[in-house]
C-alpha cells in the first residue's frame, strides 16, 4: 500500500512537470500570434493531457510506474529527456534578441521580448539605439521651437525626477533662454512670497530651512512632498550665484486651498468642491496669464511648466469631471507655442486607474526596450517613433488616442526600479 502511494505521488509530480513544460511551450508559441494568459494555457493543457492519457490512450504515468524496473528506468529517462527538450525549446524561443544575460551559452532576458504584445520591442530597441539626445538636452532644445514646454511629472512624491528637472533649470542654456519655471505646487495668491524667497540670500541653512517650510505652509498648506522642499532650496541657492537679470523666477499656479476669509466648515467644503472641480482650468489660466505678463515685460520669453502627469495630457478629458486637462487649455489658448513632454511614468492600462499603481506603458514594452538598452536616458518626439504609435494607456478614456496624439515628446530618465518615493516631515514644522 505504501509503495502504491509513493508511486502515485511520484506519478502526480511527473505529470505536473510534463503539463507545466507543455503549457510553457504552448504559451510561448501562442504568444507569437495571440495575447493569452499563462494560467489559461496551463489549465487547457492540463485538461487535454488528462483527456488524452485517461480516455484515449488509457495509459497514465502511474500505470507506467507499475512495470518492471528496467522498463520503468527507460520511461523515466525518456520523460527526463523530453523535459530537457521542452526547456531547450523555451530557451530557443527566448533567444531571438541580443542580451547581456546568458546561461551555459544561451541568452535569456529579464523580460519576455518575444511575446505578441512585445512584437514591436525590437523596433523600439533599434529606435533607442539610434537616439543620442539626452533627456536634458531634448527639453532645452525644445525652447528653440516653442515658448512653452510642459513636463508631465510622475506622481508628486517621486524624487529622482527632480534631479533631472534641476539639471534642466540650472543649465546655462535654460537660464539664458527661459529662466521661468511654473509649478503646480504653490498657490498663485502667494506669488509675492515666492518672489521674496527665491531672491533672498539666507545667512544659514537653518534660516533657509525655516523660510522654505514657512513658504510651503502658507502657499500650499501641510504637505509631505519633500522633493519640492529640496528643489526650492536648490533653486534659491542657485539664484544666489546669478545676477538679478538671470535669476530664475518660480511661478506658482495652484489655487489657494485655505483662504483666510473662510470661517466655517461649510464654507470650506463649498470652496473645496469649487477648486477641485475647476483645478485644471485655474492652473491653466495662471500659466496663460503668467506667459502674457512675461511676453510684455521680460527679456526672457519662454517658460517651463511642471505639472502632474494627469494635468499634462492633451485631448483627453479629466478622468472624473469630463473637463479639459490643464495642458489642453494652454495649447488651445497659445496655439503653436506649446510642446508637452511626458517623463517615463506609470500607466494604468485599460481597466484600472490609480496613481499608485505601478503599471507600465504599453504593458511594459517601453520598460523592456529601455532595460535591454541599459536604461539609456534620452528624449525624442513621439511623432515618427514606435512609441508614439502605441495606444495611450495612462487613464481610463484611452481608447481613441495614440501617445503621439496626447504628447508631443517623451523623455526617459531612470527605470522605475530606481525611483524613490520620498515623503516626510519638513524641518521646523509648526
Amino acid at each position: 500500500m505504501k509503495n502504491k502511494k509513493k508511486k502515485f505521488i511520484v506519478s502526480f509530480f511527473i505529470e505536473l512537470n510534463l503539463i507545466f513544460s507543455l503549457g510553457l511551450i504552448s504559451y510561448y508559441l501562442l504568444q507569437l500570434i495571440l495575447n493569452v494568459y499563462f494560467i489559461y494555457v496551463f489549465l487547457a493543457v492540463a485538461i487535454l493531457y488528462y483527456l488524452f492519457s485517461y480516455f484515449i490512450l488509457k495509459k497514465t504515468i502511474f500505470k507506467c510506474l507499475n512495470v518492471k524496473v528496467s522498463q520503468r528506468l527507460k520511461i523515466l529517462l525518456f520523460l527526463f529527456g523530453a523535459n530537457i527538450i521542452f526547456y531547450l525549446l523555451v530557451m530557443t524561443l527566448n533567444n531571438t534578441h541580443s542580451s547581456k544575460y546568458s546561461f551555459m551559452g544561451m541568452r535569456y532576458y529579464p523580460y519576455n521580448v518575444h511575446l505578441k504584445v512585445d512584437k514591436n520591442v525590437q523596433n523600439k530597441i533599434d529606435f533607442i539605439q539610434n537616439e543620442n539626445t539626452s533627456a536634458k538636452d531634448y527639453i532645452i532644445n525644445l525652447f528653440d521651437k516653442y515658448d512653452v514646454v510642459i513636463l508631465g511629472e510622475r506622481i508628486h512624491t517621486e524624487n529622482t525626477q527632480w534631479d533631472l528637472i534641476y539639471d534642466i533649470v540650472s543649465d546655462r542654456r535654460f537660464i539664458e533662454k527661459a529662466g521661468n519655471v511654473f509649478t503646480e505646487m504653490g498657490s498663485a495668491d502667494y506669488q509675492y512670497l515666492a518672489d521674496e524667497y527665491f531672491y533672498k540670500k539666507y545667512n544659514s541653512e537653518k534660516e533657509l530651512d525655516k523660510a522654505t517650510t514657512k513658504l510651503f505652509y502658507l502657499a500650499e498648506g501641510i504637505t509631505e512632498k519633500k522633493n519640492y522642499f529640496t528643489f526650492f532650496k536648490r533653486l534659491n541657492l542657485l539664484n544666489q550665484t546669478l545676477p538679478d537679470s538671470l535669476k530664475i523666477r518660480e511661478n506658482f499656479t495652484s489655487i489657494n486651498q485655505y483662504p483666510l476669509d473662510i470661517k466655517t466648515p461649510e464654507e470650506f467644503e463649498k470652496h473645496h468642491k469649487y477648486w477641485n472641480h475647476f483645478y485644471d482650468s485655474i492652473m491653466a489660466d495662471n500659466v496663460i496669464k503668467g506667459y502674457a505678463r512675461i511676453q510684455k515685460g521680460e527679456k526672457r520669453k519662454k517658460i517651463l511648466v511642471i505639472t502632474n502627469f494627469t494635468h499634462s495630457f492633451n485631448l483627453t478629458k479629466h478622468k472624473f469631471k469630463n473637463l479639459k486637462n490643464e495642458t489642453t487649455y494652454i495649447i488651445d489658448s497659445l496655439k503653436g507655442s506649446v510642446a508637452n513632454v511626458l517623463i517615463n511614468s506609470i500607466a494604468a492600462g485599460k481597466k484600472y486607474y490609480s496613481q499608485y499603481f505601478l503599471g507600465s506603458h504599453n504593458k511594459s514594452s517601453w520598460d523592456k526596450a529601455f532595460e535591454l538598452c541599459g536604461n539609456k536616458s534620452i528624449g525624442f518626439d513621439l511623432e515618427g517613433s514606435p512609441f508614439g504609435e502605441d495606444q495611450f494607456d495612462m487613464n481610463l478614456n484611452y481608447s481613441q488616442f495614440k501617445y503621439k496624439d496626447v504628447y508631443y515628446g517623451f523623455v526617459f530618465y531612470k527605470s522605475k526600479f530606481d525611483w524613490v518615493n520620498w515623503i516626510g516631515r519638513f524641518p521646523y514644522e509648526l
